[in-house]
């Protein structure tokens, strides 16, 4: 009797999970496509449109758009069988396939550790959880969710194996296992898991233990083929379009991806569809590795806890480690839907934490026991609340794209993007003129980065051509002429991208222009333009009172260093001991 109640409050504490999760992403239901990535899997892939058995078949033939994922465009397909383009259809499969998850999550954890407050603090906050927002919200990522569903159900079998010693459980893995690798390659990771697994369990490493990973390891062999054929026929693995980091600093760049999806577990801010690489290493960048240290010594020290620690830990490192920039691929250094699967692992210590709290065996925390479920309730709430305002951002891709270039204002890519989709929603003509001209202006960018401004202006003078509407093409040629120090045509230039689309970066730099040729009136303008804009711009404020000094008037270039002084520009603040005593 009691065991039927048990399992009867089991149920219901699930559905609320369930119900909690659904009244989250509900909304996702009447949300758009977006142009980043979806035209290509869905609304342009040519191979979802006819389902037929030559249709699969060349589904499972063909590398497409740089990926094999035979498994996930079937699923397209089937979508486009029963809903066309509605996307309203696709969004309510990516939250069935996410509730899914969720339940299997639950069941998992349950299985694994036996106290049902585990699984539900992990399961729940898989649920909500900001950095889970992308891979729910966004059609193109069906492949993580599809990927996880069978991963989950291959890891469950595979405990079932270890119980029973059931061949039949076995081969139930071994099927799960592949349907999880034909949905997404980046279940290659799972042997290792399955390894993590006999160690938390205390099975001996033998011959019989190695040899029952065998055929999943050939798997994950064969799939890391395709995976490296499909990026490579396309020219995905392309590491020229990340900043040309030394070794040294690429070290400090996998430890720094390393401990982003952790910081951002605690703390999910500054979320985005993208996040590019910085030409710059951040100061937590160089710190990262120390934190890891750090990490591993509590690891270390913690003897009671050690044995869930290390398998949490290096569930999170097995599953992470494909995304972690060893080998220096794209623009976007993280992701945040890299996380879906990894978290478990993350999420898996923090339910573990709980659960010694709770019952009194972390007497450091013993603190927060009484409160212990007051702040487990408040922390799930605040990331609803942050996973709220999150989905938002996905309901088209002008909201999308609109809150990337907020985060990235300098980022030439993230503005492309936007004024694309601008084009697109207001002015077809203007559309067909930036598809064709946004070759021209990509590779220029590539020969930007590598300071070859010659070539850079000739392809930008073709984008221009081809889209006489191109403003950040015209900013980017002012850009090159100034360094070229063929001021002339940079002012002509920058004029014409401002009288285009009015930007502070614009006039920053056709003020520098003035400034170079000692036109400081005209650069005094240009730089106020710019703060107009964007008062937060504390170096437009020291170049601003340079032009005032230059000028004689050093009330005002006082002024100005002043305030970027107190906005923390060191140089202002020299300048101020100089000049304003």
């Amino acid at each position: 009797m009691n065991a039927g109640k048990e399992k009867l409050l089991t149920g219901k504490t699930l559905l609320s999970i369930l119900g909690l999760t659904f009244i989250l992403f509900a909304k996702t239901i009447t949300y758009k496509f977006v142009s980043l990535d979806d035209p290509a899997y869905v609304t342009n892939n040519p191979y979802i449109k006819e389902f037929s058995l030559s249709g699969i078949a060349a589904i499972f033939s063909s590398f497409y758009n740089f990926n094999y994922h035979p498994l996930t465009t079937i699923l397209y397909a089937i979508e486009f069988k029963l809903f066309g383009l509605n996307a309203a259809g696709y969004h309510f499969i990516s939250l069935l396939l996410h509730l899914l998850n969720v339940v299997l999550v639950f069941s998992l954890l349950l299985k694994i550790t036996g106290r049902k407050e585990i699984a539900i603090v992990c399961s729940l906050l898989f649920g909500v959880h900001p950095m889970h927002v992308e891979s729910v919200a966004w059609v193109s990522e069906q492949k993580d969710l599809l990927y996880t569903l069978f991963y989950l159900l291959s890891i469950g079998c595979y405990v079932n194996y270890i119980h029973n010693k059931s061949k039949k459980q076995y081969g139930f893995t071994l099927l799960f296992f592949i349907l999880s690798l034909l949905s997404k390659p980046a279940a290659i990771t799972l042997p290792f898991i399955l390894f993590l697994l006999d160690l938390y369990y205390g099975k001996k490493f033998n011959k019989i233990s190695v040899f029952e990973k065998v055929p999943f390891l050939l798997l994950s062999t064969l799939f890391a083929v395709l995976t490296f054929l499909s990026q490579h026929s396309g020219g995905a693995l392309n590491s020229e379009l990340m900043p040309p980091y030394s070794l040294l600093q690429r070290v400090f760049v996998v430890c720094y991806t390393f401990c982003f999806y952790i910081f951002r577990l605690v703390y999910p801010a500054d979320l985005a569809a993208l996040h590019y690489a910085p030409q710059s290493l951040s100061t937590f960048m160089y710190c990262s590795p120390f934190f890891i240290a750090a990490l591993l010594f509590l690891i270390f020290k913690a003897k009671p806890y050690k044995k869930e620690l290390v398998f949490g830990l290096l569930f999170y490192l097995f599953s992470i480690c494909l995304t972690l920039q060893i080998i220096p691929v794209g623009y976007s250094i993280v992701s945040e839907r890299y996380s879906y699967v990894p978290y478990i692992g993350l999420l898996f210590i923090f339910g573990n934490m709980y659960v010694a709290v709770s019952d009194g065996k972390m007497r450091y925390l013993l603190f927060m026991k009484p409160a212990l479920r007051y702040i487990f309730l408040l922390m799930v709430l605040a990331c609803a609340a942050v996973s709220w305002q999150r989905i938002d951002k996905w309901k088209d891709s002008e909201s999308l794209f609109t809150d990337l270039v907020k985060k990235y204002p300098n980022a030439y890519h993230a503005q492309f993007s936007l004024g694309k989709t601008q084009a697109e929603n207001k002015d077809t003509t203007a559309a067909i003129q930036s598809a064709v001209a946004d070759p021209y202006f990509y590779r220029g960018n590539m020969f930007f980065g590598r300071n070859d401004f010659t070539h850079a202006l000739a392809d930008y003078k073709k984008a221009t051509e081809l889209n006489p509407g191109y403003a950040q093409a015209f900013y980017n040629m002012g850009v090159c002429y100034n360094s070229l120090q063929n001021f002339t045509e940079a002012e002509t230039v920058l004029t014409r991208s401002l009288n285009l689309q009015p930007n502070e970066f614009t006039y920053q730099v056709r003020a520098n222009t003035y400034f170079y040729t000692k036109q400081y009136v005209k650069a005094i303008a240009d730089y106020s333009g710019a703060l107009k804009l964007n008062p937060n711009m504390p170096g437009v404020y020291n170049d601003r009172g340079v032009c005032y000094l230059y000028l004689q008037d050093k009330q005002k270039a006082c002024a100005d260093w002043k305030t970027a002084a107190e906005m923390g520009f060191q140089r202002s603040a020299e300048l101020l001991a100089n000049y304003c005593k």
